[in-house]
C-alpha cells in the first residue's frame, strides 16, 4: 500500500516537473521570438563574416595565393555557418537560459523585448555590435605586437635554458 503510494507520490512529481520544463522551454521559445534571436544570430555572423574577409585582404599574400586562401576561406566560414547554425544552437541556447534564467524571468525578459526600449535595443543591436567589433579590431595590433614580444621572449628563455644544460 505504502509503495503504491510512493509509486504515485514519484510519478505525480515527475508529471510536475516535465509540465514545468516544458513550460519553461515555451517561454524561452516566446523569448527568442521577440528578441529575433534568430536574426541577431544571422546578423552577428554576417558581421563575422566581413570582419574575416577584411583581415584575409589585409594579409601581405602573393596574387596566386589569393584564390587559394579565398577556396579555404570559404570552405571555413561555410563549416562554422554550418554547425552554428540557428537550427543546431537553438535548443542549447534554451537549455543555457533555462539554466540561467527561471521562467519568470524569462517571462519579464519577453516583457522587454516588446517594450519600446526592448524594440530599440534589439534594432539597434546589430549597429553596436559593429562599433564592439571595431573597437576590438582596432585593438589586436598592439595586442600582437605584445603577445609576439612575451613569445620572443619565451623562446629566449628556451634557448638559454638550453645553453645552460649543455
Amino acid at each position: 500500500m505504502y509503495r503504491a503510494i510512493l509509486i504515485l507520490a514519484l510519478l505525480a512529481i515527475c508529471s510536475i516537473a516535465q509540465a514545468s520544463e516544458t513550460s519553461h522551454r515555451a517561454a524561452v521559445e516566446k523569448m527568442f521570438q521577440a528578441s529575433n534571436a534568430e536574426k541577431m544570430i544571422d546578423s552577428m555572423y554576417s558581421q563575422m563574416e566581413s570582419m574575416i574577409e577584411q583581415q584575409f585582404k589585409q594579409m601581405d599574400l602573393p596574387e596566386d595565393a589569393k584564390p587559394i586562401m579565398a577556396k579555404y576561406q570559404n570552405k571555413i566560414w561555410n563549416i562554422t555557418k554550418s554547425e552554428l547554425s540557428w537550427m543546431k544552437i537553438k535548443d542549447d541556447m534554451a537549455s543555457a537560459y533555462m539554466n540561467v534564467y527561471s521562467e519568470n524571468e524569462i517571462n519579464e525578459l519577453t516583457k522587454f523585448y516588446k517594450s519600446p526600449v526592448g524594440i530599440k535595443f534589439i534594432n539597434r543591436m546589430p549597429e553596436l555590435t559593429q562599433q564592439m567589433f571595431n573597437l576590438v579590431q582596432n585593438r589586436i595590433p598592439a595586442l600582437l605586437s605584445k603577445l609576439e614580444q612575451i613569445e620572443q621572449e619565451m623562446k629566449n628563455e628556451i634557448e638559454l635554458s638550453k645553453s645552460k644544460a649543455e
